[in-house]
């Protein structure tokens, strides 16, 4: 009788321990382990911060040069910088197509009375994404509906 009791509390134990596995164990190394990794040809299990802003664009794009990035973009660069101009009224000062966290975008660098600010917009289909200030803070912009200050 004993040692069907003790049997039974080891097959809990067991099974206590294998959930305890699957849900990623206990303490903090097993936690960045179950993350997946962000970047684009990272490592498996390398140590990664996730990058902000999260947002997602029409394109994803691959670790490549710029000729490979350039030929996946869906509107050009002038589309791009009339959409940020739309959102930011200013003056373009440098428009450049990015790999930014696995997303095709325009950064567009518009100079306006207030600061220079960074507006991305998605490579395939020209809607704004973010729009930043040159201190790298964000404006407050919903790329979504436009509205300032949310």
């Amino acid at each position: 009788m004993k040692a069907m009791l003790w049997m039974k509390g080891a097959r809990a134990f067991v099974l206590v321990g294998l959930l305890i596995a699957a849900l990623g164990g206990c303490g903090s190394s097993g936690a960045s382990e179950l993350t997946p990794a962000r970047g684009a040809g990272a490592a498996p299990g390398a140590d990664q911060e996730e990058q902000l802003p999260n947002y997602t664009a029409s394109v994803q794009a691959p670790d490549a040069d710029a000729a490979t990035l350039a030929s996946l973009a869906r509107i050009t660069e002038e589309q791009a910088q009339a959409a940020a101009l739309k959102q930011v009224p200013g003056t373009v000062v440098k428009t450049e197509l990015d790999n930014e966290n696995g997303n095709l975008v325009y950064s567009v660098e518009i100079q306006t009375a207030t600061g220079e600010h960074d507006v991305k917009v998605d490579a395939g289909n020209g809607r704004v994404l973010l729009v930043e200030a040159d201190d790298g803070t964000d404006d407050g912009e919903d790329a979504d509906s436009g509205e300032r200050g949310r």
